[in-house]
């Protein structure tokens, strides 16, 4: 049986440098770096934010409210004023979670952008701005529950 095998490696880690200290196999690393694609965190290319936010918020639109097609709008100026230390990742989470717990008698569709959290400089980027664990500020508790009961 003959397979073609392409191999896609991702990591947030400097691997040259975990070479050099003994972390990463010298070997591994050169079949990884046949050809390197290095993409600046989201933060660095804030104009890729609306057409990733329309596009988590269509698909999650469209698989949790049907009835609504995915019809839904999010403030850009709230998305792109945070600097998403998660990533994309963070991102379509968010969106996720905002289109999931939307009221359905809500008008227009717009996403209540107070989940972004908000911007703070001495706050550390390890630690999540926001808990999956318990409600955040602003999310009342009837919409908690709802998410409890899914």
């Amino acid at each position: 049986m003959k397979v073609d095998v392409r191999l896609l490696a991702a990591t947030n880690r400097n691997l040259a440098e975990a070479v050099r200290e003994g972390r990463f196999r010298m070997d591994l690393y050169y079949r990884l770096l046949v050809v390197p694609v290095e993409v600046p965190p989201l933060r660095e290319r804030r104009e890729d934010i609306p057409a990733l936010a329309g596009h988590f918020i269509a698909r999650y639109g469209r698989q949790f409210w049907p009835a609504r097609g995915g019809n839904f709008r999010i403030r850009e100026a709230a998305v792109d004023a945070y600097d998403w230390p998660g990533n994309i990742r963070e991102l379509e989470n968010l969106l996720a979670r905002e289109v999931v717990l939307y009221p359905g008698g809500k008008q227009g569709g717009l996403l209540d952008a107070s989940v972004v959290p908000a911007h703070d400089e001495s706050s550390s980027s390890e630690a999540p701005p926001h808990s999956m664990n318990t409600p955040s500020e602003g999310t009342s508790r009837t919409r908690w529950r709802r998410r409890d009961g899914c």
